[in-house]
């Protein structure tokens, strides 16, 4: 509204979904980083290279699917 009645309600809304009480939570202090080995990365590079070859089969699958599809729609408007 131009008034600013939509704003008004809006605010209130929110008011009301907001916690009765609330606590102050203290913040839990920055870990050291993790330590990666020469494993991990190993390990890392493994599962990438797995999605990446699941991702590859998928798009080819796909691209055969599209393909299917359009040749079925080109003969079904030739007749």
């Amino acid at each position: 509204d131009e008034d600013g009645e939509g704003v008004q309600v809006l605010t209130a809304r929110q008011a009301e979904k907001r916690p009765h009480s609330t606590r102050e939570i203290p913040v839990v202090r920055a870990q050291p980083p993790a330590i990666i080995t020469r494993e991990d990365i190993a390990n890392l590079i493994t599962a990438l290279r797995s999605s990446n070859k699941t991702l590859q089969q998928q798009g080819l699958r796909i691209t055969a699917l599209e393909e299917s599809l359009r040749s079925k729609k080109s003969r079904s408007r030739s007749r």
